[in-house]
């Protein structure tokens, strides 16, 4: 770990310092830096790093690839930015406020699907792997351990709104557990059971169901609408009554 502070310390060095960046995200295995100024990057002494596999530069961010553990890094060099923010009066000029949409929404986004990856991956893999076994008609795509073995794949997809509802309510501070379940009232049977039919309405409002599931954006919609909705209620519900 002592190791690992070192090097996020001497990346934000070598970038420039914390004077010299915009904005950081991160993706699964790279720092997405955009800096005031480019060239104050030192390369050469970046790439001297044995934590950073190479620099690349794109879509007007500079990127530092580091691996699998570049959370690690992230978070400690946001303490160190944020804890520049506070020692710093220069505060960033408005109009790079377009940038900082720009890059929470890349945060929020990473945030949701990150955490994911790992059970895609494996979900893919399981798939593709009984796809060739029934082109080669090694395996039956009517037999039990196809039918098994395609549960596991399929399921990861198939909920997909559940896992984002968990993923992105904790992006935003909320319950995971509510995001879950609100990612499960959409596959929930009772409302799979109205798809198809016409002329429905909820509390006046038509209503047309539709299949959600292996989708993402209606459950987006849906966590932005809890978390506006909850810190709205917890402002005027007393804190006795949270949890009700």
């Amino acid at each position: 770990m002592d190791k690992i502070n070192k090097d996020a310390v001497a990346i934000l060095k070598y970038v420039g310092g914390p004077q010299n960046v915009n904005s950081l995200v991160h993706c699964v295995t790279r720092l997405r830096f955009e800096l005031k100024d480019s060239h104050k990057i030192d390369e050469k002494k970046l790439n001297d790093l044995s934590c950073v596999l190479s620099i690349v530069h794109t879509g007007g961010q500079d990127q530092i690839v580091i691996g699998p553990n570049v959370a690690e890094y992230y978070d400690i060099i946001q303490q160190k930015l944020a804890a520049n923010k506070q020692t710093d009066s220069n505060k960033l000029p408005e109009a790079n406020s377009s940038n900082k949409v720009k890059s929470s929404l890349t945060k929020i986004i990473s945030g949701a699907f990150m955490p994911l990856l790992s059970i895609m991956s494996g979900a893919g893999m399981v798939k593709a792997i009984l796809t060739v076994l029934t082109s080669l008609h090694w395996l039956s795509a009517t037999s039990t351990p196809y039918l098994v073995l395609a549960a596991a794949g399929n399921s990861v997809f198939y909920f997909l709104p559940i896992f984002v509802g968990i993923t992105l309510a904790k992006e935003f501070k909320a319950d995971p557990f509510v995001g879950g379940a609100l990612g499960a009232a959409l596959l929930e049977p009772c409302f799979t059971h109205l798809i198809g039919k016409h002329g429905l309405n909820f509390l006046g409002m038509p209503l047309d169901p539709i299949d959600y599931s292996t989708t993402v954006f209606p459950i987006f919609v849906i966590i932005g609408a809890y978390v506006i909705l909850e810190r709205l209620l917890k402002r005027i519900i007393p804190q006795q009554l949270h949890f009700f």
